[in-house]
């Protein structure tokens, strides 16, 4: 039976050992709140700061992007807005509102739209049929 001793010490033991990317990103939301604080109040380069350290934290954390592409879209930065849209569409694929507010953005851009999504293949549950020889 391992002590209580020994057991804060494999712990601490094992949180040194975590790498320092897995601790990071636990961080991500945490700015991607700050920043929402910042931009409700207006705040909006703060803001901008923020998102950039969630996406410094995680650069596959989605709604940094997307938080942050609804600060340029307000600062009326709409190509960046546009850009940042895009890259929470990537990976974010699913996101049927955010593919079209990219759309419409890109058609007030004058760009041309986004390529529908890859449609998802549905599985075959069906019972094989018979071979007859």
């Amino acid at each position: 039976m391992l002590t209580i001793k020994v057991m804060r010490g494999l712990l601490g033991l094992w949180l040194i050992l975590i790498p320092g990317t897995l601790r990071a990103q636990a961080h991500a939301p945490d700015y991607v709140r700050m920043g929402t604080q910042a931009f409700h109040n207006k705040q909006y380069d703060m803001a901008i700061s923020y998102y950039n350290s969630a996406i410094d934290e995680n650069v596959d954390y989605w709604q940094a992007y997307q938080a942050l592409g609804t600060v340029y879209y307000y600062k009326k930065n709409y190509k960046e807005a546009e850009r940042n849209f895009e890259k929470a569409l990537e990976l974010n694929p699913d996101s049927a509102p955010l593919r079209k507010f990219v759309n419409a953005l890109r058609a007030y851009l004058r760009m041309p739209a986004l390529p529908a999504p890859a449609p998802t293949p549905t599985p075959n549950f069906s019972m094989p049929q018979a071979v007859n020889p």
